[in-house]
């Protein structure tokens, strides 16, 4: 199977420039990949999939669920031990606007 969609050695250049990659002489051996990555991607086109669900993940996560509560933590003073200031319950911080 032919792919219909090639890239050509101009095109290939510009991806080269925009992507600041340099192929030397490698420039043949990535044309004739990129072509057979190109036909290989044309050959998925041709799956049918009709009826077939979106897969997002192969694995079965599950989340663990618990209440949702509001609290301070209790972790005051640990969170405040390294703070250059404070009055015990927030930082403070200069004032840098107006």
């Amino acid at each position: 199977m032919k792919n219909t969609v090639s890239i050509s050695q101009e095109d290939l250049a510009k991806l080269c420039d925009m992507s600041q990659l340099v192929l030397d002489d490698k420039v043949s051996d990535v044309l004739v990949s990129l072509d057979s990555i190109l036909t290989w991607m044309e050959s998925l086109m041709t799956v049918d999939v009709e009826g077939v669900m979106p897969l997002i993940t192969p694995v079965v996560h599950s989340m663990p669920m618990r209440e949702d509560s509001v609290n301070d933590g209790s972790q005051v003073e640990q969170i405040l031990f390294n703070a250059s200031d404070s009055d015990n319950v927030f930082f403070n911080v200069p004032k840098i606007i107006g």
